[in-house]
């Protein structure tokens, strides 16, 4: 009997062993995989926290560049009411006229103020300085 119980104390110790490093093993593993998750949801929450920060700053500068372009397109339809009804344009006006149509359509204007800025370009150039 004392052989048989020598011949299995290698085999229990063995088989203690490989169930004390599974279950070690098994807990660490699982420690990491938590660790992981917790720092994939984290750069999961940050990175949709960028994107949101990025979005907001990309509707801003659509207002912006919106809002400018709609400023723009009302003092040209302005200068265009005024001077066509005084029938000339002063050279500085034309000037300036020139300089708010190009930021306009550097904005993404579109062919109804091209059409107003045509017909201010017809119009004689008046050399009075204009205070109204």
């Amino acid at each position: 009997m004392e052989t048989v119980t020598i011949y299995y104390i290698p085999a229990i110790i063995s088989a203690a062993a490989t169930a004390f490093f599974t279950i070690i093993s098994a807990g660490l593993v699982h420690r990491m995989n938590k660790k992981l998750k917790t720092q994939d949801e984290r750069e999961t929450k940050e990175e949709t926290e960028r994107v949101g920060k990025e979005q907001q700053r990309q509707d801003e500068h659509d207002a912006i560049v919106n809002g400018l372009q709609a400023l723009l397109r009302n003092e040209l339809i302005d200068a265009y009411h005024h001077y066509e009804e005084k029938g000339e344009l002063p050279i500085y006006a034309m000037e300036n006229i020139q300089k708010m149509y190009d930021a306009y359509h550097n904005l993404g204007g579109n062919g109804t103020i091209t059409k107003l800025y045509n017909k201010l370009q017809k119009l004689p150039q008046g050399k009075e300085v204009d205070r109204e």
